[in-house]
């Protein structure tokens, strides 16, 4: 079994639940920055998740995050294995879960072919915000010698249609371009919103 430093735990979790949160939100609210206080259905999301048994392997933190959805009225609801499997394919939890995978390989992606400023830039398609870049760097990518895989596995019951790769790889090496992408896609963030808050007091 792995082992790591208490400190490099405690961010890798915390971490870990703060890109699911930043997700989650970027799906329901696409947004370049998020503040202030969480949505309810995001916290519920992530109420029902949880930290799985630990793997045999450099250090694995399993996440497990159970099917959920919302309802007409937007509201969030548990699903089951009973639930259909359709519903379950298009729910929140598997659109997380895919936009977590998406997202880090096109992150990478830009940054291997030097495009970081179509990161920073990024106005069209799917947003992705600067909580994700600053949870997605919080886990310990600035440790030298640090590599961090990312593996989606999906449950065997619900099919994926989408083409989307299972296992990515991050080394030390994109912390400083992940950091940077951060920092001014949260001040750009930061600027859109105070524009609106003028907008909305003139």
């Amino acid at each position: 079994m792995g082992n790591i430093l208490f400190d490099d735990a405690i961010r890798i979790y915390e971490n870990a639940k703060k890109l699911l949160a930043a997700t989650a939100l970027d799906i329901l609210h696409p947004r370049k920055y998020h503040q202030g206080r969480m949505d309810d259905r995001v916290f519920k999301f992530l109420s029902n998740c949880r930290f799985g048994q630990t793997e045999i392997g450099s250090y694995v933190v399993p996440v497990v995050c159970p099917f959920a959805e919302l309802d007409k009225n937007e509201d969030f609801k548990q699903l089951s294995i009973f639930s259909d499997e359709e519903q379950c394919a298009n729910s929140l939890t598997r659109q997380v879960t895919n936009r977590v995978m998406r997202n880090i390989s096109f992150i990478k992606s830009k940054i291997d072919n030097g495009e970081i400023d179509q990161l920073i830039s990024q106005d069209k398609g799917q947003t992705i915000s600067a909580n994700f870049y600053e949870a997605l760097g919080g886990l310990t990518l600035d440790s030298t010698d640090t590599d961090m895989e990312f593996i989606a596995e999906r449950s065997p019951v619900v099919k994926n249609t989408n083409r989307i790769q299972n296992r990515i790889l991050l080394t030390h090496d994109y912390y400083q371009p992940i950091e940077t992408t951060h920092c001014k896609t949260q001040r750009r963030g930061k600027s859109r919103q105070q524009e609106l808050s003028a907008g909305l007091r003139n």
